[in-house]
């Protein structure tokens, strides 16, 4: 009896450890604690890692640590985070919490403000101000931080030092208006001092933190304001201007923080005449830019508020904008249902007027640029009428500014892929202007300003112009190799792979599929390659561990892909033996690493399907790696899936690949229900997590193999003219290829789902066959026919192109290939529908038009299909990313629908009932 009852005893207890260790699956509801790293740094001296853990939805934590040792502090909600040029004090926004903000925007309040922080790693001392939510930091050498605010702010530390720094001392009496409470806080990053100047709204900080320029008004009508230049290292003031009715904008200090520029008027009226001014702090010395006689300047052109003002960065040269001056429009008296009000269309108009809508305010501010010599006080002239866009390389320092003219090729744009433009290089000394190339997409400048590279579509060949010799040629038109897309499968010419960069020998780097070739631009070399990765099937690209170098780096580091397998490594070049030497080689993803600014440590992840992308640090030999973070440990108590490459023969012959997940621990015998996801290629993505989180769109691909899903994400390749015969061709061969393979699929419970193009994709796929028991296509396409003449509206743009050159791939006119467009179509193909159907299309697509939707879900109904169409109100083409509501609602829906057709669940009440407009709000359906 007694041993009876140990056996009891025995088997309840492993039971319930068996229980307790029991991995469950995913759900809807663990999406909001799922954890992903926000903005992360490293400190200039490499000791210090800063990094926020962002939930889906909650509170984010800021978290500082040595990259030697443990976790210095969490800091609640902090966010952008920046450490300053001392590296032993950082600066971060802590946000109210997210409880409070959505209990004051329920009740009518407005939401609370946020908080600056600063701290002291040093002192282990924390500075709080409350009710600010931005500021400016020093980035080198000075620790410096300012800010403003709009009320009366109380500092609080253990024994701050507040002072009041500069008053204009010509406000002797109180102002009649009402006193401006907006203060200029500055704080000192190593002690914590807080400077406070009264009245100010408009100040700028040097990068290197020597000095500080501020705007100072006597009250808030503004009738008197000053401009004070302020020396941060021995707390000197001086006024540098001050004027009844002076506005001061675009307030702008050189790297060294001694010159200064702005913009200046003291005019009464609505529209504002500026000059830019110059000030030299350590002369004292304040004048206007005077360009007025420069005959080389449109007559009648003035300073433009509407363009930055950039000094090089040697502090030599000044770039402001010029504007031809606005006018202000004559009042009339009549009411609005007494004006016209339209939009005029017009055959010849440069762009439609979408297009011109949606550029409306930029075109508005239209400026062009005006370079001002210091040391020769003279101004050159760039504003050359037809470019109307400016490049300037080299930290402003060359010889040359790169001037783009795209107007005689904009027309075109609506139904041409090769959105190109001629590139002229201006002559900084001069001003004269001289053509580099017509109709190409990009121009790379040497750092000695000397050449220009450039590729060429009608040739597919690499150019170099030698800008001061006047002469170009040829870069790569006798090497047999391919620099541009040999994927691209859309009826327009393909892109290069791109510009590496340059070498200080007077060299430029380019790139094939796999390697890294050296071109000699003085001629006296044959190109060569560098790296040898064709023969490996590997893919070498450069990784810029100094982000303000010129010249590619003496010793490269690459980042390796092996476009088989989709492992990946780093390799350092060493130059003298041109022998390649590999690290952190494997079966996973890596990042591109961060290197310190002024250390030997880099900050790079890792990730594979399984594993997310946490931080590691090392040397740069990639030696003694640490990981630095751990953000989701709660994923060991979760069902996850497994994943591999899986290869097949599509209908039409091609080899195709694709990535395959399947659920974790199996049951064998058991037959799992198998989700189909495409969008164009994603077998490169073998090693990449993907982040629970709620869908925008698109299946979430942890959830659904959590949940016992086979997952078949298959690679698509298209035939001009074919689209949807090409997705069936690749996607239901790769299912059958799959079904064949593998006797755990169920083939009677596949699914198809996919956004946008594979929205369309799958809109197509289920008239063409009825294998999938149920699909959900997100913003599709249906008609091409209707679409073809349609506006992308989000950015104003015909659709023309899209179905003549890129990913619709007609390959022509819709008169010219009417047929291509209507066999293409889904809603000529309705009757042939046998699978049910769930379609996402919001009102706010700027994609693809809402009425594609509309147009499928209304032939479908009208032929008694089951059919449903979600419209989020107010939404994108995807759910915008802080719609967590909308989010969490697909999420679920699509779940519950795939659940009811591919696992026997009940069909929830929505699918049944749907959900009345009387009902919006108050029966979601569940």
């Amino acid at each position: 009896m007694c041993r009876s009852l140990l056996l009891v005893l025995f088997l309840i207890i492993g039971n319930s450890i068996i229980s307790f260790g029991q991995k469950r699956s995913l759900e809807i509801d663990d999406f909001a604690d799922w954890n992903r790293i926000g903005m992360s740094r490293l400190s200039n001296n490499g000791e210090w890692l800063m990094y926020q853990i962002k939930p889906n939805h909650g509170d984010a934590m800021l978290v500082l640590k040595s990259v030697e040792g443990s976790v210095l502090h969490r800091f609640e909600r902090g966010e952008k985070g920046v450490f300053f040029p001392n590296n032993n004090s950082i600066a971060f926004i802590e946000k109210a919490p997210l409880d409070s903000i959505r209990t004051k925007l329920v009740d009518g309040d407005k939401a609370p403000k946020s908080s600056i922080k600063v701290y002291s790693i040093l002192k282990d001392s924390l500075l709080t101000v409350n009710e600010v939510s931005s500021f400016k930091i020093s980035k080198e050498k000075q620790s410096w931080l300012a800010f403003t605010s709009e009320v009366e702010l109380e500092t609080k530390k253990d024994s701050v030092q507040s002072k009041d720094a500069n008053v204009d001392k010509d406000d002797t009496n109180k102002s009649k208006g009402k006193e401006t409470k907006t203060n200029l806080y500055i704080v000192n990053g190593v002690s914590l001092d807080t400077m406070i100047v009264r009245k100010v709204t408009n100040f700028v900080l040097s990068e290197r933190g020597h000095t500080l320029a501020y705007v100072q008004h006597k009250d808030d009508s503004l009738k008197h304001a000053s401009l004070f230049y302020l020396n941060l290292n021995d707390g000197s003031v001086k006024k540098v201007l001050s004027s009844d009715n002076a506005s001061f904008e675009k307030l702008t200090l050189d790297k060294e923080g001694f010159q200064l520029a702005y913009m200046f008027s003291s005019d009464t009226t609505k529209i504002k005449h500026f000059v830019c001014n110059f000030y030299e702090g350590r002369k004292d010395a304040n004048k206007t830019i005077s360009y007025l006689n420069d005959s080389k300047l449109h007559e009648g052109m003035e300073p433009s508020i509407n363009r930055s003002i950039e000094f090089s960065e040697d502090g030599g040269r000044l770039y402001f904008g010029v504007q031809y001056p606005k006018t202000k429009a004559p009042k009339d008296s009549l009411m609005k249902n007494e004006k016209a009000r339209l939009d005029l269309w017009s055959w010849n108009d440069k762009d439609i007027q979408p297009r011109q809508l949606v550029n409306l305010s930029k075109d508005k501010k239209r400026s062009f640029v005006a370079l001002y010599q210091i040391k020769k006080d003279h101004v050159i002239a760039m504003n050359d009428s037809s470019c109307l866009s400016f490049d300037i390389p080299n930290k402003g320092l060359g010889d040359y500014a790169i001037g783009i003219d795209n107007l005689p090729y904009r027309l075109s744009y609506s139904w041409s892929a090769l959105w190109g433009g001629d590139y002229y290089a201006f002559d900084l000394k001069s001003g004269k202007k001289e053509l580099i190339a017509k109709n190409i997409q990009d121009v790379d400048l040497s750092p000695d300003g000397r050449f220009a590279i450039y590729y060429q579509w009608s040739d597919s060949t690499y150019y170099a112009k030698d800008l001061k010799r006047d002469n170009t040629f040829a870069l790569t038109d006798e090497l047999t190799t391919s620099f541009y897309d040999v994927s691209h499968d859309t009826p327009s010419s393909p892109s290069p792979y791109g510009v590496m960069g340059f070498g200080s020998d007077r060299t430029v780097y380019v790139y094939d599929e796999f390697d890294v070739w050296k071109i000699d631009l003085t001629q006296k070399k044959a190109p060569h390659r560098i790296t040898s990765g064709r023969s490996e099937n590997l893919k070498y690209r450069y990784i810029r561990l100094d982000k303000e170098e010129d010249y590619v780096s003496e010793r490269p580091l690459f980042y390796v892909t092996n476009k088989e397998t989709m492992s990946t490594a780093y390799a350092y070049l060493d130059r003298s033996t041109n022998a390649l030497k590999e690290y952190m080689k494997g079966d996973y993803m890596l990042s591109y690493p961060v290197k310190a600014k002024s250390a030997d440590v880099l900050k790079w992840s890792k990730q594979t399907y399984r594993i997310y992308p946490d931080y590691f640090t090392s040397n740069l030999e990639f030696n003694n790696s640490t990981k630095q973070t751990d953000i989701n440990p709660q994923q060991k108590d979760f069902k996850w899936g497994n994943i591999k490459m899986v290869k097949w023969v599509s209908f039409n012959g091609d080899s195709l690949k694709g990535l395959l997940v399947t659920p974790e621990n199996m049951d064998k015998g058991k037959k799992y229900p198998m989700m189909c996801y495409f969008y164009e290629r994603y077998s490169d993505r073998l090693h990449q997590y993907w982040l629970p989180s709620p869908s925008r769109s698109t299946i979430n691909k942890s959830l659904y193999p959590s949940n016992d899903y086979v997952l078949f994400i298959p690679d698509v390749y298209y035939r001009e003219g074919y689209p949807g015969q090409s997705a069936y061709d690749a996607i239901v061969s790769g299912a059958y290829a799959m079904c064949e393979r593998y006797d755990f699929i169920d083939r009677f419970k596949m699914a198809l789902q996919g956004q946008s193009w594979g929205g369309y994709q799958t809109a197509y796929l289920i008239t063409q066959t009825n294998m999938f028991a149920a699909a959900m296509a997100g913003a599709p396409v249906s008609n091409m026919t209707s679409a073809y003449g349609g506006i992308r509206w989000g950015s104003g743009l015909s659709r023309e192109f899209q179905y003549e050159q890129t990913q619709s791939r007609i390959g022509g006119t819709l008169w010219d290939k009417p047929m291509q467009y209507i066999e293409n179509s889904p809603v000529f193909y309705a009757p042939k529908v046998r699978t049910p159907l769930l379609i996402m299309h919001n009102d706010e697509d700027g994609a693809v038009p809402w009425y594609q939707g509309i147009e499928y879900f209304m032939a479908l109904r009208r032929l008694q299909k089951p059919v449903w169409m979600l419209q989020y109100n107010g939404q994108p083409h995807n759910l915008s990313a802080d719609a967590w509501g909308d989010r969490i609602d697909l999420s679920r829906r699509m779940l519950q629908f795939f659940n009811h057709y591919l696992k026997g669940e009940p069909a929830p009440k929505w699918m049944n009932e749907g959900v009345k407009a009387i009902n919006k709000g108050e029966d979601l359906g569940y």
